[in-house]
């Protein structure tokens, strides 16, 4: 017993000295840190690198109306200015050109102000109220404080000077005068608020114009009613994309309200329970029968594309004499004059238009579509049934092919103008959907 105890004991004396040594230990530690120190240096060389600020003009081009005296150009001695000079002599003449402003240096730059200024015998005057003064980027889209010229890059710019119509006597000049207008763009360095500025066309988000696929929405920026829905590329290498319009375009003797001619979201043709706005017949006539057969220039059978905007774009005239049955219009008229005219809108948002026509029935039929000619139907899923409205393809010399919106893939007399509207098809570059 007295041998177990003894163990006990010393068992209890070793574990103390153990926790004394311990806190000696960190006490040494505590110690011996408290002693040292150590010093860090960061050495480094720091190089700044040549900078430079330059923003020119560059590349003036009249692209539009009367011929100026003096075509637009760069100042040989100030690139910074362009001088021209153009004399417009009557109500609706226009002058037109482009011209680019390039940042030349290694710092990026954005709009810090924007102004129109006129100038009579170089005195500053108030706008003349007979002339109309606009700039715009070259693809239409407004210019704004703030936006981008990155550092290497440059934008284009479209300016238009319009003598304007519709005006009162009182407003016109009273003898001929020459004034000097001045188009004054500031730039300075880019700071936290630049922007880069919007593009013509908006994609579906995550979509470039290489990743687009069958009934995309692509939307104009500046008239975002104005929607396409993406059908196919094409071309040599695929570098167009193709679009079907969203809707039909407000025309005819049964707009709604004034015709526009431009798209609508109401203006369907016909629709179950719903007005009937922008139909019209295809055509006055059908042109592409000589009498007997499909005349050669339409091709050797159908269905046909008939679709002609050479020569049958003649303005409808509605007004003419209707007999029992049928209204027949001017001669030469088809849908195509629509098409066209809503072509020259489009370009004046600045958007280049490769072509504009109708659907032909060979697109609507294709397996991307998938309209059925067999059994006379269209997917009423999607955006191809979103109207009813003319394809550019006859079925016979009597029909054209037409898509309802009851998901049918019907034919009807060209002279048929209760049901049916005009959807154009536009065609343009992948580089202007991405600009």
């Amino acid at each position: 017993m007295v041998k177990k105890n003894w163990r006990k004991r010393s068992f209890l004396i070793k574990r103390k000295n153990i926790a004394k040594l311990l806190i000696l230990i960190v006490l040494g530690m505590t110690v011996g840190f408290a002693a040292i120190n150590t010093t860090l240096k960061l050495v480094g060389t720091l190089e700044v690198a040549k900078t430079t600020w330059i923003i020119e003009w560059e590349n003036p081009s009249a692209t539009g109306g009367v011929t100026p005296t003096s075509a637009p150009t760069v100042n040989s001695e100030d690139p910074t200015k362009v001088e021209y000079q153009v004399t417009l002599s009557d109500p609706g003449d226009y002058f037109e050109f482009t011209v680019d402003a390039r940042n030349k240096g290694t710092i990026d730059a954005m709009i810090t102000n924007v102004e129109n200024v006129a100038y009579e015998n170089n005195t500053q005057i108030a706008w003349p109220t007979f002339i109309e003064n606009e700039v715009t980027y070259s693809d239409g889209t407004a210019l704004a404080n703030d936006h981008y010229l990155k550092a290497g890059t440059k934008e284009s710019f479209k300016v238009k000077l319009t003598y304007k119509t519709g005006l009162k006597a009182d407003n016109l000049p009273p003898t001929s005068k020459t004034y000097k207008f001045v188009f004054t763009l500031t730039y300075m360095q880019a700071d936290e608020h630049a922007t880069d500025r919007p593009k013509l066309w908006s994609l579906p988000e995550g979509k470039t114009a290489t990743t687009l696929s069958l009934g995309d929405e692509i939307c104009l920026t500046a008239d975002p009613t104005q929607c396409f829905n993406f059908i196919k590329y094409d071309g040599t290498n695929n570098e167009d994309v193709v679009m079907l319009s969203k809707y039909n375009l407000n025309v005819g003797p049964n707009a709604k309200g004034t015709a526009t001619n431009k798209q609508d979201s109401d203006v369907k043709g016909y629709v179950d329970s719903g007005t009937k706005y922008g139909n019209v017949a295809f055509s006055s006539t059908n042109y592409w029968y000589d009498g007997s057969a499909l005349k050669p220039e339409y091709g050797s059978s159908y269905p046909a594309d008939v679709y002609d905007p050479v020569n049958y774009k003649t303005e409808p005239d509605f007004s003419t004499t209707c007999d029992s049955t049928n209204c027949y219009y001017t001669p030469g008229y088809s849908v195509a004059y629509y098409v066209e005219a809503y072509k020259t809108i489009l370009t004046g948002y600045g958007a280049k238009i490769k072509d504009a026509r109708l659907l032909k029935y060979s697109e609507a039929t294709d397996s991307s579509i998938g309209c059925d000619g067999s059994n006379f139907s269209c997917p009423t899923t999607g955006f191809i049934t979103n109207t009813s409205f003319w394809l550019g393809s006859a079925r016979d010399y009597l029909y054209v092919w037409v898509v309802g919106s009851d998901g049918g893939l019907y034919y009807h007399s060209f002279d048929n103008d209760n049901y049916f509207g005009v959807r154009p098809v536009i065609t343009l570059s992948k580089s202007q959907i991405s600009s």
